[in-house]
């Protein structure tokens, strides 16, 4: 069984160069670990299927780790280990209910959340650390001096390394947001890309942007951009 991780880590999102958005924010106690129903999106390991570029298919228990970003299944045949899926680069898609994710070198794995003709909107999705309150006395957490940007990173096999600090935990669920070309290409989601993928259309989703207020952090506002300019074919 893997053991479970310490609950002191940060995964720097900043240098993908996208606009992110919190939600959720999840505090833990001092001493205590972060619960499963926190770390993972699903509630539960579900069977879900892996297609590879080379069109072989595989089967098993998925789920997504938003603290590591990572898309891990359950060990057969005792179903007890989790395992890190590997060799990214070969996976065409996973699909976990009706979840479509694909993944991209620097972005990792993005669920799709809505195909849009030639262009799709897909989503990064974390949990990361925000602040620590320093403990204070008689061990309890003073709520009041906190730090910010804890430094370790995830190794390549999972593992991290804790700091020796104690004190309450506040993670923040993130999402940040790409548009992908037919050809599985990802870019930020911004008005210089939306032009780009819309060559034809650039003078009338220019007019879009100027008359209605779109934050590109914002799913809804992008799903109604992107339906007004694939409408526009």
């Amino acid at each position: 069984m893997k053991k479970s991780l310490p609950f002191f880590l940060i995964f720097w999102f900043a240098s993908l160069g996208v606009f992110a958005q919190a939600s959720e924010t999840v505090r833990v106690k001092s001493g205590e670990q972060l619960s499963n129903n926190d770390k993972y999106l699903y509630p539960q390991f579900t069977t879900g299927t892996v297609l590879y570029r080379d069109g072989r298919t595989v089967s098993a228990k998925l789920n997504f780790n938003l603290l590591l970003r990572e898309m891990q299944f359950l060990n057969t045949p005792r179903l007890e280990d989790t395992l890190a899926i590997s060799q990214e680069y070969t996976i065409r898609h996973v699909k976990i209910n009706d979840d479509i994710f694909i993944h991209d070198q620097k972005a990792g794995f993005l669920k799709v959340l809505g195909d849009y003709g030639k262009v799709r909107l897909v989503t990064a999705q974390s949990l990361q650390v925000g602040n620590v309150d320093k403990e204070g006395g008689y061990g309890q957490s003073s709520g009041v001096s906190s730090i910010k940007a804890i430094s370790n990173l995830p190794n390549a096999n999972s593992s991290i390394t804790p700091l020796s600090m104690k004190g309450d935990v506040m993670y923040s669920h993130r999402a940040s947001y790409f548009l992908a070309d037919q050809g599985g290409v990802t870019y930020p989601a911004n008005r210089k890309t939306v032009l780009k993928l819309y060559p034809k259309h650039k003078n009338v989703i220019d007019d879009y942007l100027k008359e209605n207020t779109v934050q590109f952090s914002r799913e809804g506002d992008l799903k109604k951009l992107l339906e007004f300019s694939d409408g526009l074919k």
